[in-house]
């Protein structure tokens, strides 16, 4: 793709959502309403940043509902509720850059953003920003009757699975945010349609600047390299997620027990496995071989953490699930996880009918799914998801995937509390709390990138961070996998994927976090790891955008 077919993507999306009123000429009120808007964005695979959040917190939505029952939906305020970037002049540079006849003027772009506030304030002030949301059970044919925003039978139907519209009836029973209605409700009111539909755009605007959805980004890059960048940072985020989604969603019985197999292995074999690390000089790993002594692992994994499936469009229970996951993959993503990206975990509170008052957590969160090292005891979580147990049968090769993806994990939140505590430093004396002097010459001789990084003062958490939680945890559980495998299928590979599975191991690796290092870590491996040049039989130190690069996605 080049930067004008980007363009002329970015346009016609534009008309397909009735025009972005800064830049169509003759834009009238009737090409904007915020139910076809939200409608449409969503299922262009959008967030509803801009509107109103419909969340499904049913255990299985994929089953019709019995008429009558209640449909355990919320309708509350949108996920997103503040701009990524509060900078008018950069928008009205994006609209001069779009428009093809209509000059954009600054006031639409300023009346917009007059409008956010006014719409983010609804829940600072009013709603109680980020804290209790307060909920009331109601009918659908009530809430028409109360907050006639939109023709909410329609636009329920237009939102939900085929399956899940079939029983859907005016008398069905929601949970909705009733203080956010009515502010909603209020603010639409005295405000124009052109406003309102300058705002929505803005918001469409930050969602293409995302890493899934990288149409402006694209459109904006200057020359090829750029490109390059902008597209291997969306496949690899895209990649890594929808593996870590198949790998949740398909936990075998069994596999608890592969886990903890991992886990009691990795902390049996990590002190002289540290010992090997060729990048490692023996002044920094003495230390850690100190400090680690009796280090527990602990997991954690939460009733009901995988009970929100808003929007699971993919049958991951089928056999061909692995085949049909990358057609589908961006709308599910962005329904997945980005809706809840970012959010804070809110309490809500349900008012019944007679008077009584229920809270609970909305406990799901992509957080949930992370490894995260204890920051002040000797704690290592392993991911809560990954030792769940389902009652179904998995392909032997995502059940390996995921052994090798969970071991990952686990020595890679041990690389984090090895930097986050210090470990590489004597425990007598804390007076050099960086690794050797000898080791970050080794680094910086081999990889350009992180130098500036490492010559910085003070303790640059950024770089060491991906030196030994990437790096260092990537050696670990390569060798402790494929050196000394005890799992029956370490020799699988992926179904219409011709890699191996050393191979597969280093994809994840490289690809395992949203983040903008994906190419700095793609790098590093080649400059320092000899198994990652011999498994894809790449010319050592050779960088990825220089001419005899190693391509790993082929």
């Amino acid at each position: 793709m080049n930067s004008k077919d980007a363009l002329e993507g970015v346009r016609s999306l534009f008309k397909q959502l009735g025009g972005w009123p800064a830049i169509t000429d003759a834009w009238n009120d009737s090409h904007f309403s915020w139910m076809e808007f939200s409608k449409w964005s969503r299922r262009l695979g959008f967030l509803p940043a801009m509107f109103i959040h419909v969340g499904v917190n049913v255990d299985d939505v994929h089953q019709p509902w019995n008429p009558n029952d209640t449909i355990k939906l919320t309708i509350q305020r949108p996920v997103h509720t503040s701009r990524l970037v509060d900078d008018n002049l950069g928008y009205l540079r994006i609209a001069k850059f779009l428009t093809q006849s209509r000059i954009p003027e600054a006031k639409e772009i300023d009346d917009a953003f007059q409008f956010g506030r006014e719409f983010h304030m609804i829940f600072q002030l009013e709603c109680g920003g980020h804290g209790a949301v307060h909920m009331t059970e109601m009918s659908i044919k009530i809430l028409q009757e109360l907050y006639p925003i939109v023709d909410w039978m329609k636009y329920l139907t237009a939102i939900l699975t085929t399956n899940q519209r079939k029983n859907l009836a005016s008398a069905d029973l929601i949970i909705a945010d009733t203080c956010f209605l009515t502010s909603f409700n209020d603010l639409f009111k005295r405000t124009s349609k052109r406003v309102q539909a300058n705002y929505a755009f803005l918001t469409l605007i930050d969602d293409m600047f995302r890493l899934v959805r990288p149409e402006l980004a694209l459109a904006f890059a200057e020359n090829q390299r750029e490109r390059e960048d902008i597209c291997f940072d969306s496949t690899a985020t895209i990649f890594a997620k929808a593996l870590d989604i198949a790998i949740v969603e398909k936990i075998p019985p069994g596999m608890k027990a592969k886990i903890s197999d991992m886990k009691h292995r990795i902390r049996g074999k990590t002190l002289t496995s540290i010992l090997a690390i060729p990048w490692m000089d023996y002044e920094t790993k003495m230390p850690i071989v100190n400090q680690m002594d009796g280090s527990p692992f602990v997991i954690l994994a939460p009733d009901g953490i995988l009970d929100d499936k808003y929007f699971n469009r993919l049958e991951l229970l089928q056999t061909d699930a692995i085949q049909t996951y990358f057609i589908q993959i961006n709308g599910f993503l962005v329904d997945h996880y980005y809706l809840q990206a970012g959010r804070p975990r809110n309490e809500y509170e349900i008012h019944g009918r007679n008077g009584e008052s229920i809270s609970f957590l909305d406990i799901f969160s992509p957080n949930d799914l992370l490894i995260k090292p204890d920051s002040l005891g000797k704690q290592i979580y392993v991911p809560a998801a990954s030792i769940l147990t389902r009652k179904i049968l998995l392909s032997k090769e995502l059940e390996f995937l995921n052994y090798a993806t969970v071991g990952r994990e686990i020595a890679t939140a041990l690389g984090i509390s090895i930097y986050k505590k210090n470990w590489f430093s004597s425990i007598d004396s804390m007076k050099n709390p960086l690794p050797s002097k000898s080791m970050l010459n080794h680094f910086t001789s081999l990889e350009s990138c992180y130098t500036m990084a490492f010559t910085q003062a003070g303790l640059e958490m950024h770089s060491a961070v991906l030196m030994f939680s990437l790096i260092g945890a990537a050696e670990l559980t390569y060798k402790i996998i494929f050196d000394d495998c005890q799992f029956d299928d370490c020799g699988v590979t992926l179904p219409n994927f011709n890699y191996t599975p050393q191979q597969i191991f280093w994809m994840h690796a490289i690809t395992s976090d949203c983040d903008r290092d994906l190419k700095y870590r793609y790098n590093t491996m080649l400059s320092n790891n000899e198994a990652f040049v011999r498994d894809f039989n790449c010319q050592f130190g050779s960088k990825m955008n220089s001419r005899n690069k190693c391509k790993i996605f082929t």
